[in-house]
């Protein structure tokens, strides 16, 4: 080996002996890896067991031709990407176009310069590695492309199956939210019936006792007391009390029982009478009610701000 530092693998094929030795001993000085074949059959045999960068190839040989065997070799897809150079004593334009043919891709005549084979096999040799790096970074993003395929497939997939779900889930989401506003409107109409039922019993079980209760014999003192009653039950069954407790909450039974008054037109004397409170106290709560109604500082009457309750109803 040589300190050029070549490096390729080539097969060399040549029924002479002394040609295939010269030549081979030639190759490996120059730091290749050199098989031998002495005839067709010899070189297949060989090809079976390993693929070399370049062919060197006899065109005259006997059983089977240069020819032929490069034929061969070009039509197995195994074989068919090696370079063939043919080496032949024959040297007439006619055999030269043959090797083209049938498919070399040099032709070197016998006798040869081995400057010159040496030349041109360093060129195919250059010319083939280069082949094998293309083709291994062909495959390369061959194999890149279908990852790639694949992935943008799994991930259209992985889209489908997202949106279905997302269909489905807000599928579901309308169906609870349209049962959740069946039910609240169940609800409001069983709320609304139940009031119904209630102010009916009231109607019909309390207030026709009140009727009773001051045809009889009763003191000035209870007989007011009665009326408050009587006025409270109908206040309760009026729309001005619902519409008070559902606008305000927040007012205390003392507060409550004070607004209904004022709404029938109590004084704040009369009210505290009927409490049995000071005129004061009165004055408190009636002071609170206007904070709670978001009437402070307000000019307007706290009789007629309750009276709107009813217009509202």
């Amino acid at each position: 080996m040589s300190d050029s530092g070549k490096s390729g693998s080539i097969l060399v094929i040549d029924d002479n002996p002394v040609n295939l030795d010269f030549l081979s001993s030639a190759l490996e000085k120059e730091g290749y890896s050199v098989n031998a074949a002495i005839s067709a059959r010899l070189a297949l045999a060989s090809l079976d067991l390993f693929l070399p960068d370049i062919i060197l190839l006899d065109v005259k040989m006997p059983e089977m031709d240069g020819y032929e065997l490069c034929r061969l070799l070009k039509a197995d897809a195994r074989h068919r990407m090696i370079p063939v150079i043919f080496v032949s004593a024959l040297g007439e334009v006619v055999d030269k176009v043959k090797a083209f043919q049938v498919g070399a891709v040099d032709y070197i005549t016998k006798p040869f310069q081995l400057e010159e084979v040496l030349a041109r096999v360093g060129t195919h040799i250059a010319m083939r590695e280069m082949q094998k790096s293309l083709e291994e970074k062909n495959q390369a993003l061959q194999q890149e492309i279908l990852h790639r395929q694949q992935a943008e497939k799994e991930l259209l997939a992985l889209g489908r199956a997202l949106e279905q779900k997302v269909a489905e889930r807000t599928a579901s989401l309308e169906e609870t939210n349209t049962a959740l506003k069946v039910l609240l409107k169940r609800r409001e109409e069983d709320r609304r019936n139940l009031e119904e039922d209630i102010l009916s019993n009231v109607r019909e079980l309390i207030v026709p006792y009140f009727d009773k209760l001051k045809n009889t014999q009763l003191r000035s003192h209870q007989r007011v007391l009665i009326d408050i009653l009587e006025n409270g039950m109908n206040e309760i069954l009026s729309p001005f009390v619902k519409n008070l407790f559902d606008c305000f909450p927040s007012l205390t039974p003392t507060e409550f029982q004070i607004a209904s008054l004022i709404h029938e037109g109590k004084t704040a004397k009369q009210i505290a009478d009927l409490f049995n409170v000071s005129l004061n106290t009165v004055k408190f709560h009636k002071a609170n009610l206007r904070l709670k109604f978001g009437l402070k500082n307000k000019p307007i009457n706290l009789q007629t701000f309750l009276k709107t309750m009813n217009k509202s109803s």
